[in-house]
Parts: structure tokens; C-alpha cells; sequence
């Protein structure tokens, strides 16, 4: 897939990824700084000596995001993603875990992560409710 050329095609893009080119760019401006933590960490969470280079598929962040939303959105396996962005099953493997974990930082960040349970689901609606 061409995030580029997508990025042209609003009503692709959003088919795509479940989110417009504006929701977007404001989740890009977000998720740089938790990937590039990700990105200077080990698997076990120390420093990284050695810098990773990023795929030739993937080669920025705008990449990565759109990479890791079309997994979320399509669902399809890590072969059939893998392919979709010319690398192999295990590459895209490893850069699912190391997009998802700074997707997740991202939306933390943003207060947008989903609520476990009923009680926490409740007490955000009465919090939101209350607001307005």
C-alpha cells in the first residue's frame, strides 16, 4: 500500500483506517515521540546500542501510523500485512508489537485508550455527562 498516494484519496484513506486525514495528522504530531522511544529500546526495555533502521516499506512515522491503523482496521495476518507493505511476515511482525506500543502510548497521551470494565466505563459517562 502507498500511504502517500492514499493520503489523496480522502474516502479511501478513511475506508482504510477509520480515521480522516485531519484525526490523522493530529495522531502523527503525537505518535513520533513514543516511537521514537520505542525505537531506541530493546525488547527487555534497555537502551538500544545500535540505531534500527526503518524498512524501505515504512520509511517515516507517517509510515508507521498508517501501517499499524490498517492492521487494526483490515485485520489481517501478519503474512497478508506483511505483504501488503513488501516485507516479510516476521518484519511485520516485529513492527506491529513495536507500532502498537506506540500507538497505545499515543492514545494514552490523548486520553482515547478503551475502558476495561463496566465501573470505569460508567464512572467516564457520569464525568462526561456532567460536563455538559
Amino acid at each position: 500500500m502507498n500511504y502517500l498516494k492514499l493520503r489523496q484519496k480522502p474516502f479511501q484513506f478513511l475506508a482504510l483506517t477509520s480515521v480522516s486525514l485531519s484525526e490523522f495528522d493530529d495522531l502523527l504530531s503525537s505518535f513520533v515521540s513514543p516511537m521514537n522511544r520505542e525505537l531506541s529500546r530493546t525488547s527487555r526495555g534497555r537502551t538500544r546500542r545500535n540505531k534500527i533502521v526503518l524498512p524501505v516499506s515504512l520509511p517515516d512515522y507517517g509510515h508507521l501510523l498508517f501501517f499499524i491503523l490498517t492492521y487494526f482496521k483490515l485485520n489481517p495476518t501478519h503474512e497478508h500485512h506483511g505483504a501488503s507493505f513488501d516485507m516479510s511476515q516476521e518484519s511485520a511482525s516485529r513492527w506491529i508489537k513495536r507500532c502498537l506500543k506506540a500507538l497505545n502510548a499515543t492514545l494514552s497521551q490523548k486520553g482515547h485508550l478503551p475502558l476495561r470494565n463496566g465501573a470505569d466505563f460508567a464512572s467516564y459517562l457520569k464525568k462526561k455527562n456532567s460536563k455538559y
